[in-house]
């Protein structure tokens, strides 16, 4: 299935047609280093937006050339797998951040928003969340701004809509 990708960070902006397999594989990648080249954060005038000629799209599209997801948390898991707490964490965050459309977002919003994913949540993730935490903080996949404050890195934002958009 062939799907379309354009992508904008400040100066770069890439756009692919083609396999999503290559999207998956490959192109994911080189957007990732290619941010991380350019500093590897948003700023103002910065945007992202990513569409898909598939009809399996539905839920992540492209309106005014900025990102549009609405999924609510368990389908976000179920796209990105949910399986563990940092998984569901991370479909957390990505609810706060695309949806909610939250630059940052506490350890409290994060857990609360994980129990909204009732099919993946256990009493685990609220008793683990610092360590899950710390583990999205060395993966490079979460910032965490402050003592109570994380935002989504930018390369992550990238693979996420990806993943979301499939």
């Amino acid at each position: 299935m062939d799907s379309k990708l354009k992508i904008k960070v400040g100066d770069l902006e890439i756009e692919f047609e083609g396999s999503e397999d290559y999207i998956k594989d490959g192109l994911l990648k080189l957007v990732a280093e290619a941010v991380e080249l350019l500093g590897g954060s948003r700023k103002s005038g910065e945007e992202t937006s990513h569409s898909s000629s598939s009809s399996s799209n539905q839920g992540a599209a492209t309106e005014g050339g900025s990102s549009q997801v609405d999924m609510s948390t368990s389908t976000i898991a179920s796209k990105i797998g949910g399986d563990s707490g940092t998984d569901l964490l991370l479909s957390a965050a990505a609810y706060l951040t695309f949806v909610q459309k939250k630059e940052s977002f506490s350890r409290t919003d994060l857990l609360q928003e994980s129990k909204n994913a009732t099919s993946y949540y256990t009493q685990s993730v609220s008793k683990n969340l610092s360590a899950y935490l710390t583990r999205l903080v060395k993966a490079g996949k979460l910032v965490q701004r402050a003592n109570d404050s994380y935002a989504m890195q930018s390369a992550t934002r990238t693979q996420l809509l990806a993943q979301l958009a499939n």
